[in-house]
């Protein structure tokens, strides 16, 4: 989806990437949305061995 967008910013005669500071924490959320919603779906399928492995990291 960001290639297509990117490819239309160029045709336009804009760049190809946004540096902008919008565009950065919409990039931080999209990444903090997907690494909730493995860890969730993690915690769902297996949820005794996430705990056990947490406990082993601990000691």
């Amino acid at each position: 989806m960001w290639t297509v967008d990117g490819f239309f910013c160029v045709a336009e005669g804009e760049g190809f990437l946004d540096l902008s500071l919008n565009d950065a924490l919409l990039g931080i959320v999209i990444v903090l949305c997907g690494l909730i919603a493995w860890i969730t779906v993690l915690f769902l399928n297996n949820p005794q061995r996430i705990i056990s492995a947490i406990r082993h990291t601990e000691q």
